[in-house]
């Protein structure tokens, strides 16, 4: 389980225009939140050169809170993200261990993945753009790969 708490202040002031002057203070509520991720693993061994194997596990990053707002539109909460990683692939070696190949295909599968995003809201003083930085849960999100690794001695 993890509990976050978090609190601090942002002030900006203004030499020659002393009505800009603000203060914002950030206070959100506690969050927690818990998780239990698992990894699953296999592996054969084909021969005395070649190993096959297959992975599955799972990661957990924990909800939050924006620890840059500087206004109430930046002091986002987002929720925890969450990802399911799926893995197979095989290793080898020849010519007596002086070539070594590897292989693996990986899938990535996110949810609720947490996003840094910017954009621009009105300044309440000044009623000019201001520019927004918060952090958001952007949806799913697929990452799928495959990696070839060699070695020769």
């Amino acid at each position: 389980e993890e509990e976050k708490d978090y609190w601090r202040t942002t002030s900006a002031f203004y030499n020659k225009l002393p009505a800009f002057n603000s203060t914002y203070v950030f206070a959100p509520p506690v969050g927690k939140w818990d998780d239990t991720s698992i990894m699953l693993s296999a592996d054969y061994q084909l021969s005395a050169d070649a190993m096959v194997y297959a992975r599955y596990s799972q990661g957990f990053k924990s909800g939050g809170f924006n620890g840059r707002a500087n206004s109430p539109t930046e002091a986002t909460k987002y929720d925890p993200e969450t990802a399911d990683t799926f893995e197979v692939g095989a290793k080898t070696t020849y010519l007596d261990n002086r070539l070594r190949l590897n292989l693996a295909a990986f899938l990535t599968k996110y949810k609720d993945f947490q996003a840094r995003v910017s954009g621009l809201d009105t300044d309440p003083i000044t009623g000019l753009p201001a520019p927004v930085l918060s952090v958001i849960n952007a949806g799913s999100l697929d990452i799928l790969g495959f990696e070839i690794e060699g070695v020769a001695v």
